[in-house]
């Protein structure tokens, strides 16, 4: 008769002892996704990202904690979670400055064919080659080991990251482009709030904006210029030589005025804190502006017998502009299908593939000196990030910083260009507003770390009285 203890129920001496594969390896596996999301981050997407991330802790604490019951279930946990937050951090980071929202996203997409693919294919090839390297980590990852290392330093990167920084931490926390070991959770549920509508209510800003300048104007030709991606440098000197270019341009005709603006938003809530005097983010439906729309410059002067236009180098679906534009209150809307025909060769300075701006500039010019009163707004497209390089005109660029050296050359080029335009106009334009939208988007801290985060310059050009 076979005894108990040849059935199993005494253990095999010789047989090896089971344990988990290896204990040490999910804090590794973080420090080491950690550091490649880092660094993938912050050389393509534009961020500036701390080397540990938080998402990846709670995410490895919470698969440990998960391996006592459900082994296999942890493992796929910590597999599709590694995948998850560095696809959710990688695009949201990679969009902050086109998009806030699922919303922006979906509409983007419908104008696929415009993408500035030279600059965005390797972004997505580089995503694929990241999500391929952390997979690899996650399945090599035994999500059994000791929960109390991750706990450990998981509370120590929390409280680095929280009171590291002159900033108070909330704030810090919930800032995604300072912070990237923000709850990827919640940032999901933010755009999928703005997908549903779920977005703030505009805000009107008392300050002085060119609605507010304008209240009551009776200057028959106004011309609005939004220039994209121009920020005030933090060198004084270094952003009066670029505001030099449009007073020394246009003296002979104009009496000119500047001053630093607070910047809100990107740059379709750039055009609305001017033509609207509101403080809003991302873009709207067209819904949360018609509360307000009576109270937007191409309303009003219609209302009083100005002709309007908006015009834009780029397609009218992109950030719902051309929705936005009729609703608050422009007669028409140009954009790049819309301009003379057969349509203009796009402009080779823009990733973009656009109508370059001084084309637009003369529609916007031409289309003042058809009306005694008119009002045209432009928001430019030639700087638009990520600029194209094709070549740099000053050679001192090689052995200093590239990317500001570019930005400064396409920025001069740019309002060279539109001084020339209005020089050049039918009729000069009796008020000529000409401001940035936000700082420069730049791929690497050093070049944003220039700029004043929260500051754009603002010009306002008055038509010189003849004398008698």
């Amino acid at each position: 008769m076979t005894s108990r203890q040849e059935w199993g129920g005494a253990k095999n001496p010789s047989a090896p002892a089971l344990r988990p594969r290896v204990r040490t390896v999910p804090p590794l596996a973080l420090i080491a996704v950690s550091l490649l999301t880092a660094v993938v981050i912050a050389r393509f997407a534009g961020q500036d990202p701390p080397p540990i991330n938080l998402d990846y802790f709670a995410l490895c604490i919470l698969a440990s904690l998960l391996a006592r019951k459900a082994d296999r279930l942890a493992g796929a946990l910590l597999f599709g979670g590694f995948l998850f937050i560095f696809a959710v951090q990688f695009t949201q980071s990679a969009l902050l400055p086109y998009m806030s929202g699922l919303a922006e996203g979906a509409g983007h997409i419908r104008y696929i064919d415009a993408w500035p693919w030279r600059s965005v294919l390797p972004q997505f090839l580089l995503l694929f080659a990241a999500l391929a390297v952390i997979g690899a980590v996650a399945l090599r990852t035994d999500p059994r080991g000791s929960v109390w290392p991750l706990l450990a330093l998981g509370a120590l990167a929390f409280a680095a990251d929280s009171f590291g920084t002159s900033s108070p931490a909330p704030a810090r926390l919930r800032v995604f482009d300072a912070n990237m070991a923000t709850s990827s959770a919640v940032t999901l549920s933010g755009a999928m709030n703005q997908a549903l509508g779920d977005r703030p209510e505009p805000t009107l800003i008392p300050g002085r904006t060119m609605r507010n300048d304008l209240a009551g104007t009776n200057a028959p030709r106004i011309l609005s210029i939004a220039v994209e991606s121009w920020g005030i440098y933090k060198d004084r000197d270094a952003q009066k030589s670029l505001d030099r270019i449009v007073l020394a341009g246009l003296e002979r005709d104009y009496t000119a005025e500047t001053f630093e603006q607070e910047r809100y938003g990107a740059t379709l809530a750039a055009e609305l804190r001017e033509l609207c005097a509101i403080r809003l983010a991302g873009t709207p439906p067209v819904s949360s502006i018609a509360p307000v729309a009576h109270r937007c410059l191409p309303h009003e002067l219609g209302a009083r017998g100005w002709a309007t236009l908006g015009l834009h180098g780029h397609h009218g679906g992109f950030y719902n502009r051309a929705a936005i534009y009729q609703a608050i209150g422009f007669d028409a809307g140009r954009f790049r299908r819309d301009m003379t025909q057969p349509e203009p060769p796009p402009c080779m300075r823009s990733m973009f593939g656009g109508i370059c701006d001084v084309i637009v500039l003369r529609d916007a010019l031409k289309f003042l000196a058809w009306h005694d009163r008119a009002f045209a707004h432009v928001i430019t497209l030639d700087t638009h990030f990520p600029l194209q390089q094709n070549g740099l005109a000053d050679p001192s660029c090689a052995v200093g910083n590239v990317e500001l050296c570019l930005y400064d050359e396409r920025m001069s080029a740019a309002l060279r260009g539109l001084t020339s335009a209005i020089k050049a106009a039918p009729v000069l334009p009796d008020l000529v507003y000409i401001y940035g939208d936000h700082r420069p988007p730049f791929s690497n801290g050093e070049a944003l770390a220039h700029f004043e985060p929260d500051l754009v310059p603002f010009i306002v050009l008055r038509k010189r009285v003849p004398r008698k």
